[in-house]
This record gives C-alpha cells, structure tokens and sequence, in this order.
C-alpha cells in the first residue's frame, strides 16, 4: 500500500519551504498566553512552497496557564492526507511576494514531542527515521529500511532477539533507561491514535519498536 502522501517534487517543495523560514522570525514554542491567531514571516525567495499554518502543540494532561506550545509549520494537505481526526484547520490566509501567512491551530496531544517524529514522518516517510527518533538500532539495519525488512523482522524472533539484544546493551542493561525508551514508543502510539494516523508501514514500524524495547526490557530483568 503507497503512503498517502509519497515523496515526490511538491513534497521537496515543502521541505524546502519549512527549511527556508528565517529561524529568527519563526519561533519554536510560544507562551500559550501570547499565541497569536497568525504567525507571519518575511521570506526572500519565493521558490519553495511554503507552509500554510502552524500548530501550537501542547500535552493534554499538561495544567491550563502560562506552559509553552511547540510551535510546527505544516502544510495542510499533507495533514488532511495522514491525519483523520484532526480539528478544522483556520481558513489560510494569502501571503504576499515576501511574506508568509500562517493561521494557528491549537492543538492538544498526549506528548508533543512525540508529535515532532511525526511531523518529519508525514513529509519523508522515512521508517529507519522514526526508530531513530526512539532508541538506538544498529546502523546496518537502518540503512536503506523498508516496510518489508520491518514485516519481516517482526515475524523473525531471531531478529528480534538480535535487536533487543543490542538495545539492551546499548543501554548497559539499565532498567531505568529501557523503560524510558519503552514510554516514548507509548508516547507516539499515543499520538497516533489520538491524529487518526492509520499509516500502516508507521504502524508496523511502532509495533517492531514495541517488541524491540520490550524484548531488552526482559534481558535487562533476566541479568538482575
């Protein structure tokens, strides 16, 4: 099954258009008391294709008051491909030669920093990317990794072995440090469910980190 939104020029495009907003004028996380309803940028070139909003993310258990939203410029149709249950977006707001209009979404997420892997996913689709997001792999295994090596390790307890095996080490069998592994796999899935993101290759990449993480977890044990 190809990803609803496939790599491609366009997504180039708006790779591009993220990575050339001037760092000095777009912030990364604002006090949820001085959220603007849009966010404007002077840009210099208009080659890329630029975003049309940004999302102002914040934990869902996290109290009402002053905490500070994680601020992500997206584009909304590679949000309306991936995410089903996502709140109406702002109605986008047309820019000029030189700047860029962004209307702003609040939005509530179990960890938004969870969301930062998926918002590098919805553009790229790199599955090697997610898992590197989440704990150390073996080089080897990343390079070049497909949805397929991913199904496929998933039914090898060999490989899964293999992979826990270095995790565990990685970690130098530190419980304390596995199961903060394990609660951000957790955080993601979370994520997830709560965007409608039904990807299954993402899918199957979280359920490999799982059983990875898990895996180490019982080594780690079994040493004690």
């Amino acid at each position: 099954m190809a990803p609803p939104f496939s790599w491609c020029s366009s997504t180039i495009r708006m790779l591009a258009g993220i990575s050339s907003l001037p760092k000095t004028h777009m912030p990364t996380s604002i006090p949820r008391s001085q959220l603007p309803s849009t966010i404007s940028v002077n840009v210099s070139t208009s080659g890329p294709t630029y975003p049309t909003h940004a999302l102002a993310v914040s934990a869902s258990k996290s109290p009402s008051g002053n905490e500070h939203l994680m601020i992500f410029p997206v584009h909304s149709l590679v949000l309306a491909s991936h995410c089903a249950t996502l709140p109406r977006l702002p109605n986008a707001i047309p820019g000029g030669p030189t700047t860029v209009n962004m209307p702003v979404l609040p939005l509530s997420l179990p960890s938004p920093a969870a969301f930062s892997i998926l918002h590098q996913f919805m553009y790229h689709h790199r599955l090697d990317a997610v898992l590197q997001a989440l704990f150390p792999l073996p080089s080897a295994f990343l390079h070049n990794l497909s949805h397929q090596t991913v199904q496929s390790t998933l039914a090898s307890g060999t490989m899964l072995h293999q992979l826990s095996t270095y995790l565990c080490t990685s970690a130098s069998s530190n419980l304390t440090t596995l199961t903060q592994h394990a609660a951000h796999v957790k955080e993601l899935w979370q994520d997830m469910v709560a965007l409608g993101l039904y990807d299954p290759e993402l899918w199957d990449t979280v359920d490999l980190a799982w059983e990875v993480v898990l895996g180490a977890m019982n080594l780690a044990a079994a040493q004690r």
